[in-house]
């Protein structure tokens, strides 16, 4: 008896040896919601749950008619820019909107391109599908067909003004998915204040992430990413 009690604990013994270590969830759910686990690094897995409108914590609005452009024959870009001008004119409500222009279903040809330069307009067409609204971009041209631009100068971009008036993070590495930094210097920011956290596209950084060239190897120089070209 003694003999088959020792084997039958020796084989309990290498069974738990042999057993996989259980590893710890990434993402478990706790008391306040999802729990990220951190890496060596305190790296975690990104958190997008907070993007779109307001965080994700309101519906998204719906935003009144204000313009209503039928489909013609030709070219429709300037009739499809005045409608979104005027738009882009008017008063924001509460929520920032300032109204659609509704694009009736059918083919809407534009030549040129249309660009969109105040917040709170929105261009709107009557379904996705053959039946519905499409925008073709006509011509020979190669263009972004709708352009959305804030109409100002490069030098008041948030990008251009950050590497002049910008304060550098102190930190020699921030984890992904970190919602705090040190600043080397933050003298005069006080609690409430937007800020703009730039990340330039340095030669440095550019060949750290391996994207000095692209296309299998064949390094066409159209698909370089060339520093200072895609700031974040």
């Amino acid at each position: 008896m003694k003999r088959i009690l020792v084997l039958c604990l020796c084989g309990l013994a290498l069974a738990a040896a042999a057993a996989p270590k259980k590893l710890s969830p990434i993402i478990s759910y706790g008391h306040g919601g999802l729990v990220y686990d951190l890496d060596v690094n305190s790296n975690r897995v990104p958190d997008f749950s907070t993007c779109g409108y307001m965080g994700g914590d309101r519906r998204i609005p719906t935003a009144r008619v204000v313009v209503v452009v039928s489909p013609q024959a030709g070219d429709e870009t300037m009739r499809i820019q005045k409608a979104l001008n005027y738009a882009g004119n008017l008063p924001a409500d509460v929520n920032g909107l300032r109204g659609a222009v509704l694009l009736l279903k059918g083919r809407h040809e534009i030549f040129g391109q249309l660009l969109i330069t105040n917040s709170g307009v929105i261009l709107r067409g009557q379904g996705a599908g053959e039946d519905g609204t499409i925008l073709v971009a006509a011509g020979n041209s190669r263009r972004t067909l709708i352009h959305i631009d804030n109409g100002l100068p490069a030098s008041a971009n948030a990008a251009d003004s950050g590497a002049k008036n910008g304060r550098e993070i102190a930190d020699n590495y921030v984890p992904v998915g970190a919602t705090s930094f040190h600043l080397k210097d933050g003298g005069g920011l006080k609690p409430g204040d937007v800020i703009n956290v730039i990340r330039p596209s340095t030669k440095e950084w550019i060949d750290k992430l391996g994207m000095t060239e692209f296309g299998g190897g064949l390094g066409d120089w159209r698909l370089v990413w060339k520093p200072g070209t895609r700031d974040l």
